[in-house]
């Protein structure tokens, strides 16, 4: 079996507990199981959802068939295959899922992509055959003709870390290989598809004006590389969500240049690369930026992530802007404990489904769905 249905005392052991209203028009589900549960990703599905979460004691995957009242349906476990860690999963066009992360072989991190077919049966694995000591792969973009994997790399000889990308077939094997480095660290974290190719970004510590800026590549289909970028103050930024305008890019991330503390450093471009604007949004407490969602076909965009709140502890927050990056919304979702968000999963046209995980004393860290509309 390429997976196996967990017991019944599984489900003995975890609890669902809908928990009152957090904020106005929101309620939250929480899913509680002894252990670490990270959740991955949340699919929409045929009378529900599938909730992929990574059980970090010990390593696996697991898949969660939810109904559409977030109670659990099924529990698959994945035992021919074991991510050291698991970062991104996507869908393809086809209901397949694209797994990607690394795995620890020999005290050397290795770029790892799993395929699961639309019954989460497995139909491909592979360890990518990528020189060097160490390489991770932070994201991955399902193409017409491929994958497109994004993260870092260092080789043997060198103390610094490279960007990487890499495109790959259907049958995973490799496409094409490229790395971007200077003198420092360079990484990357997402990517979003152009019509001349692939926009990659990230953070530089080799270019720019400070401590670390934002790092924009466009690659063409074949791996050249056809411009890159650099944006930034005298601190520290780092890209990490990039979602596709009407006429052109947004790109999203954390800064510490412009406050005192950690907030959103927002970049727009056009298709050439050349800036439209950047601004820095100041939510009037350290923000870390997780990612940018499209609502509104590219009018209307929510930039998500953790606050820390005067209670010593981070909440969930977003901001709802428009293509100009003017604020028309901030809400704060305030739980007792810590909380990390994972994802937002749109599901009509003002409501969508918020993926995190909530500290909890006894079990570490549990998943909570937060079901919410937006005005």
């Amino acid at each position: 079996m390429f997976r196996r249905k967990l017991t019944e005392l599984f489900f003995c052991l975890l609890t669902f507990t809908e928990l009152w209203a957090i904020t106005r028009d929101a309620h939250s589900f929480l899913l509680s199981y002894p252990g670490q549960e990270k959740p991955i990703n949340c699919f929409r599905i045929e009378k529900g959802f599938l909730l992929f979460v990574q059980q970090v004691d010990i390593n696996q995957t697991l898949a969660l068939e939810l109904d559409e009242d977030f109670k659990v349906r099924e529990i698959s476990a994945f035992d021919q295959f074991s991510f050291t860690q698991l970062n991104c999963i996507v869908r393809t066009d086809e209901g397949h899922f694209i797994l990607i992360g690394y795995k620890i072989l020999q005290r050397q991190a290795k770029i790892m992509i799993v395929v699961l077919d639309d019954q989460l049966n497995l139909i491909g694995e592979r360890i990518l055959p990528v020189s060097g000591a160490d390489q991770w792969a932070e994201c991955v973009a399902a193409l017409q003709n491929g994958f497109l994997l994004v993260g870092g790399h260092r080789s043997v000889k060198s103390n610094w870390y490279e960007a990487l990308a890499i495109k790959l077939e259907r049958n995973l094997e490799i496409v094409w290989t490229k790395t971007f480095g200077g003198s420092s660290d360079e990484w990357l974290s997402t990517l979003c598809q152009f019509d001349s190719g692939y926009l990659c970004v990230g953070s530089t510590e080799s270019y720019g004006s400070g401590q670390a800026d934002f790092l924009i590549v466009l690659f063409s289909e074949n791996g050249r590389i056809v411009w890159w970028k650099v944006a930034g103050g005298r601190g520290w930024e780092r890209a990490v969500g990039t979602v596709r305008a009407q006429d052109g890019v947004l790109i999203v991330g954390s800064s510490n240049s412009f406050t005192v503390y950690e907030s959103i450093f927002l970049m727009r471009i056009d298709f050439q690369g050349h800036k439209v604007y950047q601004k820095s949004i100041d939510l009037g407490s350290s923000f870390l930026v997780k990612g940018i969602l499209s609502l509104d076909d590219g009018q209307l965009f929510a930039i998500y992530g953790e606050i820390w709140n005067k209670e010593f502890r981070k909440d969930l927050a977003y901001v709802i802007i428009n293509s100009l990056g003017e604020v028309l919304e901030k809400q704060v979702i305030q739980l007792p404990n810590d909380q990390g968000f994972c994802k937002i999963l749109p599901l009509s046209e003002k409501r969508f489904l918020i993926v995190a995980d909530s500290e909890n004393s006894a079990t570490s860290k549990d998943i909570l769905l937060i079901l919410t509309d937006w005005q």
